[in-house]
């Protein structure tokens, strides 16, 4: 996300295969939107190592072969 005074508000978006300048206003919302209501269910960097550590450490299934908290499925 980028902001300059005088210039539109742009993000930037990208994938395995390519990435795209947005300029748009009304998709630059949308974009800024989804990254805030990400960044609020998002673990604080200690805790995201200290899951990711677990993690591989024990694997990501419960001793009921059912996922651990906090792990999602893909």
């Amino acid at each position: 996300m980028a902001s300059a005074e005088g210039a539109a508000d742009t993000v930037y978006v990208d994938c395995a295969a390519e990435g795209h300048v947005i300029d748009h206003p009304r998709d630059v919302a949308e974009i800024c939107t989804r990254f805030e209501e990400l960044r609020t269910e998002a673990l604080p960097p200690r805790a995201s190592i200290d899951l990711m550590t677990k993690v591989r450490r024990h694997g990501s299934r419960s001793e009921h072969g059912r996922l651990a908290p906090g792990i999602a499925q893909r």
